[in-house]
């Protein structure tokens, strides 16, 4: 499927899918991941939708009409077109389509509920980053061991700025060195020490 479908949509599916199983849970963390991208948003109107619906049942209502509205936002400003599910949705929750968002400024304004939903990985080392190279797109982890771990960017999963000093908890995985062609062990699935729970 990841072959052929774009990751927020397998995400999105994957959330309904626990939803219908009674695990609301855990699809609210999925569909929030789905939710995150800014990319595209005219083509996710319906996770946004369906994560509202979600937050409805959980009685978080005034999230649930964050989301609603951010859906009928989208349909409203590329189709001119509410669909009957989302007619239907917005007069469940007393809705009315007279103010709503701007389509950017609601995204943004949901992004920080978004990433508090996102499942952390389980790691098994701990360290602090030892530093940040110029580039930004890289760094190196002192474990406690002594041992250090080169680190890319895109590997770190934390909210929080990493930079030098930073104490934080990794997973390590044999990758290739871009320079030498030789396997070493890198730190990935970073994140900040104090996001463990």
């Amino acid at each position: 499927m990841l072959s052929h479908k774009p990751d927020p949509w397998i995400r999105h599916r994957y959330a309904l899918a626990l939803r219908a199983v009674g695990r609301l849970d855990e699809a609210i963390c999925y569909a929030a991941e789905a939710a995150l991208p800014h990319q595209r948003l005219g083509y996710r109107w319906e996770v946004y939708l369906d994560l509202g619906e979600m937050l409805a049942e959980m009685g978080e209502d005034e999230l649930a009409t964050k989301h609603i509205f951010l859906a009928a936002a989208i349909r409203e400003e590329g189709w001119n077109k509410v669909p009957q599910r989302l007619q239907a949705a917005l007069r469940r929750m007393n809705l009315s389509l007279e103010h709503l968002p701007k389509v950017k400024d609601a995204h943004r304004e949901l992004q920080p509920f978004w990433k508090s939903q996102r499942p952390r990985p389980k790691t098994s080392h701990a360290g602090t980053i030892k530093l940040i190279h110029g580039n930004g797109k890289s760094g190196v982890i002192r474990a406690g061991s002594g041992t250090e771990h080169f680190f890319a960017m895109r590997s770190y999963k934390g909210d929080a700025e990493p930079k030098q000093g930073l104490h934080v908890a990794f997973n390590v995985k044999e990758e290739n060195n871009q320079k030498t062609g030789k396997p070493e062990m890198h730190a990935v699935d970073v994140v900040p020490e104090k996001d463990i729970s």
